[in-house]
């Protein structure tokens, strides 16, 4: 990892617009984790609480909890000096008593050299899953019963179904976007204060897409009958990866939450993308197995760490 303009621990800062390139650089060799990515922590960090800082070149990451807003946890993210920077974050008097550090990716906990000193647990609700763009495109994993729905979809609205690449610049785009969360909000079944915390993220991205660079993001829309139907928001990353940040469907037309898939991974095949990462399921029953529907590859995993 390389210096950068951030406070060493026990100082913070809140994350602003301007980390995005200092972030990009302190992670850019381990950038697949979700909960490190720019525009993953730009968006959901609406209410302004997420703080970082440095320790022994680390980046580390006062993260509010996913479910709970009111409570905080650590995390941190770097190969140098792991157990030092472990042990610093959980005696420290700043860490108010919070006995684990979280999200700590695989690769940092391999890196522990005396891993007996510390509790080290798998958080599987934190695994982000990764998806081969090939099995997407083939809807591989998809249930027969969604590949029937498909094809009745194609059928029968196929000649007013259209496929266009968004432009979030667009003041128009944007709001079809947002009149779009509204009506799925109505529709799905989801908690209301999820869905309320996940219209605060996108509205967060798109209401400040001028102050950040969004020039990987890449925004699909399906139309049937000229109306927005559907969108998918990812970023174009390195090394053929693509992060999943948002993706809505509403329930008019069976099966067009399928074809959302689809297209989205065929569009992104298009542009040389192999794999995607679908982030975690915060094990929320219903993201799981949506998500676990997708046909994930493999899984990048995430531990706790405590002391022994």
């Amino acid at each position: 990892m390389t210096n950068t303009k951030l406070p060493s621990f026990p100082e913070f800062t809140n994350l602003e617009a301007h980390h995005q390139s200092e972030l990009t650089e302190l992670i850019k060799s381990n950038h697949l984790y979700s909960d490190y990515n720019f525009v993953s922590l730009w968006s959901w960090d609406h209410q302004k609480q997420l703080q970082l800082c440095l320790l022994n070149g680390n980046l580390v990451i006062r993260f509010q909890d996913y479910l709970d807003p009111s409570d905080y946890f650590y995390s941190f993210i770097g190969t140098l000096n792991v157990d030092k920077t472990a042990n610093t974050l959980l005696t420290h008097p700043k860490n108010e008593g919070h006995s684990q550090l979280k999200l700590i990716p695989q690769f940092v906990v391999e890196n522990l050299e005396k891993p007996g000193d510390f509790i080290v647990e798998e958080d599987r609700d934190s695994f982000d899953y990764i998806v081969a763009i090939g099995d997407a495109v083939e809807l591989k994993g998809h249930s027969e019963s969604k590949r029937r729905a498909l094809n009745k979809l194609m059928r029968e609205h196929g000649h007013h179904l259209k496929i266009e690449e968004l432009d979030i610049k667009n003041d128009t785009t944007v709001a079809m976007l947002v009149d779009l969360f509204h009506q799925w909000s109505e529709q799905a079944a989801t908690s209301s204060e999820y869905k309320q915390n996940e219209l605060n993220a996108i509205k967060k991205l798109l209401d400040n897409r001028h102050l950040i660079d969004t020039a990987s993001l890449h925004v699909l829309g399906l139309y049937v009958d000229g109306k927005l139907n559907a969108f998918s928001i990812n970023e174009i990353l390195q090394n053929n990866f693509a992060m999943g940040h948002f993706k809505k469907a509403l329930r008019d037309y069976k099966g067009i939450g399928v074809a959302l898939d689809h297209y989205t991974a065929k569009s992104l095949a298009e542009k040389g993308i192999s794999h995607l990462n679908h982030e975690q399921d915060l094990g929320i029953e219903g993201l799981r197995q949506s998500k676990l529907a997708s046909n994930p590859v493999y899984f990048l995993k995430k531990y706790s760490i405590g002391l022994a």
